[in-house]
C-alpha cells in the first residue's frame, strides 16, 4: 500500500511540471492591454458608432440598388418587346406593301392581257365580216 503512495505521489509531481498544470509565466508582457487617455477612448467609440451607422446605411443602399436594378431589367426587358413587336408590325406592313403591289402587277398584266385579247377578237371578227361581206358580194 505504501508503494502504491509513493507511486501517485511520484505521479502527481510529475503532472504538476506539464504546461497544463503549472502556472503561466507572469514576466511576459500582456499585447492585448493598451493604455489610452479617456479623450481617444471616447473619439473611438464614436467613430464605432459612426461605422456602425455606415454599416447600415450600406446594407439598406443595397438593397435599395438591388431593387433599382431589377425595375430597370424589367423596364429595359419591356422596352426590348415593344421594339421586337414594332420591328414585327413593320415587317408585317412591309410584307402586305409587298403582296399589294404584286397583286397589283398581276392585275395589271392581266388587264393588259385582257385588252389584247379584246382587240385580238375585235380584230377576228371584222375580218370575218370582211370575209363574209367578200364572199357575198
Amino acid at each position: 500500500m505504501r508503494s502504491v503512495k509513493k507511486i501517485v505521489l511520484l505521479a502527481a509531481l510529475l503532472f504538476i511540471n506539464l504546461k497544463v498544470f503549472s502556472q503561466k509565466d507572469t514576466t511576459k508582457v500582456n499585447d492585448s492591454l493598451v493604455c489610452i487617455p479617456k479623450s481617444i477612448a471616447k473619439k473611438i467609440a464614436i467613430d464605432l458608432n459612426n461605422l456602425d451607422e455606415c454599416d447600415t446605411i450600406n446594407k439598406v443602399l443595397t438593397k435599395s440598388l438591388a431593387t433599382s436594378t431589377k425595375i430597370i431589367n424589367n423596364r429595359d426587358s419591356v422596352i426590348v418587346l415593344k421594339d421586337k413587336q414594332l420591328k414585327l408590325s413593320y415587317d408585317q406592313r412591309l410584307n402586305d406593301s409587298m403582296k399589294y403591289d404584286i397583286v397589283n402587277r398581276q392585275l395589271n398584266d392581266t388587264r393588259k392581257s385582257l385588252k389584247w385579247s379584246k382587240t385580238k377578237t375585235t380584230i377576228s371578227q371584222i375580218a370575218f365580216i370582211a370575209l363574209l361581206v367578200k364572199m357575198v358580194l
